[in-house]
């Protein structure tokens, strides 16, 4: 019994998809495989070299992938190939004998090099034309005598006109990537990388000017003979920066001697001093952030719209000579403020007093207090109390101004102790004071 086998296998246009089954490649006795125009994709399997009977081969209009080069050389046989797997084509199913019209004729042909990758031109030459009649595998295919590459551009040098654009272009990109780098800030204020610890975060000098908006004065919140002060607002907090004047040169060289003393000085009466940079033009005082500015913006600004009752005006004199009793006796380092006034007095977000400016109390001057003695003389102190209170307790506010005029006597040996003035307004009787004020009314 004899065994026959189907040596053709052509599926053209059969709507096959997937990839090529590697099984295939075992069919050694195939002569003829074609696939072509279908949906198959992947490579072509290695097995596929094993079909040395193919004289036929197609697999074109696919989307396969890879190249066929291993597989030409096992195909001894093969005289007809459609391979989409070939690169760029440049004749397809040229018939040499043909063109050339008989043997020993020579023949040009001209093509256009599309293979180029990376300044490499590849070329690549592939004969199907083997099992001629009497088939000398030594003069199977043509002879290819030379090759040859012409470019069709222009060799040579750059014009005059494309040197001068190319030199002109050398010189101002780099120039205005410099300016840019230099607008953006990344270039220059070295000094400003300076670093400041804000509450345990760590900003740089030109992040803290730049939450200033270079201390624009849309965002100043407050001035004094020394400096303005400006909101500052980073993004993890906010905070108050004190710009000094650079003709302050007193305060310039106090600052160095009180930081120490600014950033040890703890108290919730108190505002808290965070840090401080001071370079050769500029000078800066870091603190803490309070939502309603000053007492004195509160009670004396038309801009502002604070309504102080006076339970809140009491809480706050309380909250005032807290501050300054751990000044004057708690504090390690004894300070006498020396400057208090409603603009040293800030406000935050609940109306909690915080007395600021302690640090530098030693440069400022006594204020003239003479009306307010004179008045205590005259035992008219209720002409003090402020006219905008429509109700109040007219006891504890002359006990409170007699309390104010006693810490303000010429003689420090009639003063009383802040812890005297605090226990009076925490609601001892004011006789109780070691220091007895005449009471007015």
């Amino acid at each position: 019994m004899s065994t026959i086998f189907n040596s053709d296998f052509s599926q053209s246009n059969s709507k096959l998809q997937g990839y090529i089954h590697e099984d295939v490649g075992k069919l050694s006795y195939l002569t003829k495989l074609w696939v072509t125009s279908n949906n198959l994709t992947g490579k072509l399997p290695l097995e596929y070299a094993q079909l040395t009977n193919l004289e036929s081969f197609g697999v074109g209009g696919n989307y396969l992938s890879g190249s066929i080069d291993p597989f030409i050389a096992k195909w001894v046989n093969l005289t007809y190939l459609n391979s989409s797997l070939q690169r760029n084509l440049g004749r397809k199913d040229f018939n040499i004998k043909e063109k050339a019209g008989g043997p020993h004729t020579p023949l040009v042909e001209n093509f256009t090099a599309i293979n180029v990758h990376d300044n490499l031109l590849e070329i690549g030459l592939f004969w199907a034309g083997k099992g001629s009649l009497f088939n000398p595998p030594n003069f199977n295919g043509p002879i290819i005598s030379a090759i040859s590459v012409k470019p069709e551009f222009r060799v040579g040098g750059l014009s005059s006109a494309n040197i001068a654009v190319i030199t002109v272009a050398a010189i101002f990109i780099p120039l205005l990537l410099l300016i840019f780098m230099w607008r953006m800030g990344w270039l220059g204020h070295k000094e400003f990388q300076e670093t400041l610890e804000l509450r345990g975060k760590t900003y740089t000098a030109k992040q803290v000017i730049d939450a200033t908006r270079n201390f624009s004065h849309k965002l100043e919140i407050g001035k004094g003979r020394f400096g303005i002060v400006y909101k500052a607002e980073l993004p993890d907090q906010t905070v108050a920066v004190k710009r000094l004047s650079s003709q302050s040169k007193q305060v310039i060289d106090q600052i160095g001697r009180e930081v120490y003393t600014l950033k040890t000085v703890k108290h919730q009466n108190l505002l808290e001093f965070l840090d401080v940079y001071t370079k050769k033009d500029l000078h800066m005082l870091i603190y803490e952030y309070m939502e309603h500015r000053s007492l004195a913006y509160a009670l004396f600004d038309s801009n502002s719209n604070l309504e102080l009752n006076w339970d809140t005006r009491f809480n706050i004199c309380l909250g005032i000579a807290r501050g300054l009793k751990y000044l004057h006796e708690d504090s390690r380092l004894k300070i006498i403020h020396r400057n208090i006034k409603p603009s040293n007095i800030l406000l935050d977000g609940e109306l909690n007093a915080k007395v600021s400016d302690f640090g530098l109390a030693k440069l400022y001057e006594g204020e003239n207090l003479n009306v307010a003695c004179v008045l205590h003389s005259k035992g008219k102190l209720v002409n003090l109390i402020d006219e905008k209170l429509q109700t109040y307790d007219r006891k504890q506010a002359l006990d409170v101004l007699n309390i104010a005029i006693l810490c303000i006597d010429r003689s420090p040996t009639l003063r009383p102790t802040m812890s005297e003035v605090v226990s009076v307004l925490e609601g001892n009787k004011i006789e109780e004071l070691s220091k007895v004020a005449t009471s007015s009314t």
